[in-house]
């Protein structure tokens, strides 16, 4: 079984995964809940400070294996192409994102999921991990 995550503005309790959910390394998660929290804060014009992130072992199967396609609409036709060839694991190396050395996935199946934890973070929190990540020296006045 292999660690991956995820992470979300939202306390999801179920995931919709009819268009497959994205889970990665912990640093890459930090990172796209970041930018998610960014686009909640100012489409809602509210000052949320935290995200949650979610832990999960994931059963690892044979896999649809592609590029790192960039957006939306470029996911949806690999996406496609996975489920026509029959696949419900999509893996790839994430090139845009911290953890670009190990492969993130794009899961069409929740059976393949375990939760392992799920906690709370706060946006402080979550921009000094990815500062120290990055090999930068914190301090915060």
């Amino acid at each position: 079984m292999k660690e991956v995550f995820h992470c979300s503005p939202d306390d999801i309790t179920t995931f919709d995964f009819s268009n497959g959910v994205h889970f990665g390394g912990y640093f890459s998660a930090l990172q796209a809940g970041n930018r998610k929290l960014g686009r909640v804060n100012s489409k809602y014009d509210i000052n949320q400070d935290y995200l949650y992130i979610y832990s999960f072992f994931f059963k690892e199967t044979i896999c649809y294996q592609t590029e790192d396609v960039g957006g939306y609409d470029a996911w949806m036709v690999e996406i496609e192409k996975a489920k026509a060839e029959g696949f419900n694991v999509i893996k790839y190396i994430n090139k845009y994102e911290p953890d670009n050395s190990s492969y993130s996935y794009i899961l069409l199946d929740s059976s393949l999921l375990t939760l392992n934890y799920k906690i709370k973070i706060t946006e402080k929190e979550v921009d000094t991990l990815l500062l120290k990540h990055e090999g930068q020296d914190v301090i915060f006045f």
